[in-house]
């Protein structure tokens, strides 16, 4: 029903001729609300899933810095949006994982580190090698998270008291998905951060044996 809803509103968007204002604004509005239905009914059918099925078969060695140009590529509009910088450090290292795991992993880390940040902010992404691991951080200039909200971080359904700067919609599941995600993948995420001082979040992926 979504997708046919979305279809229409889509096709109506596309002839505007004839409409006048406030309907071309009603039919914007539409879309942003069915893209936000859509964005829950995923994540929540994404969590659902997690909770059936075991660790990834499909591991693949994945070209990591090539994985953060293709999501970039899909946020740099809506981070223009609200006038925000996101610098990336391109590293190329490889790791063992599941494609669609380590996107999903990526694209909610930066979603929440651009709906938190306030206009004109900048977002720092960058990867390193540790001993073992491939890590890579994603670091915001938002509001920070408090003490009592780090200890709901990657909990399923959990609303920070941080809202987004600009009404963006949340679902509560994004970290929570993160976290499994990883899991499964045999990596470890977390946060360091201080109200008022921003947020990042770091997750570390076993790396190749042969990679220095």
């Amino acid at each position: 029903p979504l997708t046919s809803a979305q279809s229409v509103s889509s096709m109506l968007a596309q002839q505007e001729e004839g409409l006048d204002e406030d309907q071309v604004e009603g039919l914007k509005l539409i879309s942003r609300s069915l893209k936000r239905m859509d964005e829950m009914v995923t994540r929540i059918l994404d969590i659902s899933k997690l909770e059936r099925v075991g660790n990834p078969h499909c591991k693949e060695l994945i070209n990591l810095n090539e994985v953060f140009e293709e999501v970039l590529h899909e946020f740099n509009e809506i981070a223009s949006r609200k006038e925000i910088e996101i610098h990336f450090e391109s590293v190329i290292y490889h790791v063992p994982a599941d494609i669609d795991m380590l996107k999903h992993i990526i694209e909610n880390l930066l979603s929440n580190s651009i709906k938190f940040s306030p206009r004109k902010k900048n977002i720092y992404i960058s990867i390193e090698g540790q001993e073992g691991d491939i890590v890579f951080q994603i670091k915001d200039e938002g509001p920070g998270i408090s003490k009592s909200d780090k200890q709901k971080l990657f909990k399923k359904f959990q609303k920070l008291a941080a809202k987004p700067t600009e009404g963006e919609a949340t679902t509560g599941l994004g970290l929570s998905i993160v976290k499994k995600y990883t899991d499964m993948l045999g990596g470890k995420v977390w946060c360091n951060s201080e109200e008022g001082k921003g947020a990042t979040f770091y997750v570390s992926l076993p790396k190749l044996k042969t990679d220095k």
